[in-house]
C-alpha cells in the first residue's frame, strides 16, 4: 500500500538538503534489516523499474560500500561511500558519491537514515545533505521516493 511522504528541500550552508519523512507498516527492526542486509537492500534499492545487480553493502563504521542500479536497457548507475555511523536499529549515516561525471558525479553528499519505533509501524526520516543544486535535490527526491515504494512492497 502506497504511503504519502512528507518532503522538504532547504538551502543550507553546504548546499541543499532533502528531507523525506515516511511511515512504513513494519516494526523498526524489520525496516532496519531491510537497510542493513545486502540481500534485502538489493530487492528495493533504486527507483522503481531498476534492479541492483551490484550490492557491496556491509554497514560498519568506516567501511566503504558500492551499489549499482541498472535500468531495463542495461545502463548502470553506481554510487559509493563510507559508513559514518551505524546504530542498530535506529540510525545509519553514510557518505554518497555518484561515479558518473554528471551534475553530482564525484560530489560527496551525506545520507542520514533515522528510524523511530511506532510499535507495528516505523517512521523513517531520510536526510540527504550537501547537494550541489536544488535540481540535484529534487532528482534525488524522485529516486528516494520511488525506492521507498519498492521498500514498502517488500515490507508488506
Amino acid at each position: 500500500m502506497s504511503q504519502t511522504a512528507a518532503v522538504a528541500i532547504d538551502a543550507t550552508e553546504e548546499g541543499f538538503a532533502l528531507e523525506i519523512d515516511r511511515v512504513f507498516k513494519a516494526p523498526r527492526e524489520r525496516v532496519y534489516a531491510a537497510w542493513t542486509d545486502p540481500a534485502q537492500l538489493a530487492q528495493w534499492w533504486g527507483p522503481q523499474g531498476m534492479t541492483c545487480p551490484d550490492c557491496d553493502w556491509n554497514p560498519a563504521v568506516g567501511a566503504s560500500y558500492r551499489t549499482c542500479m541498472q535500468n531495463a536497457d542495461g545502463d548502470k548507475y553506481c554510487v559509493g561511500g563510507v559508513f559514518q555511523e551505524v546504530a542498530p536499529p535506529e540510525k545509519l549515516v553514510f557518505t554518497w558519491k555518484w561515479e558518473d561525471p554528471g551534475e553530482t558525479g564525484g560530489v560527496d553528499t551525506l545520507v542520514t537514515v533515522e528510524l523511530e519505533d511506532l510499535g507495528d509501524e516505523t517512521r523513517l526520516k531520510l536526510t540527504h545533505d550537501r547537494m550541489p543544486t536544488e535540481e540535484a535535490a529534487t532528482n534525488h527526491e524522485k529516486g528516494w521516493c520511488s525506492s521507498f515504494e519498492d521498500l514498502d512492497s517488500q515490507l508488506a
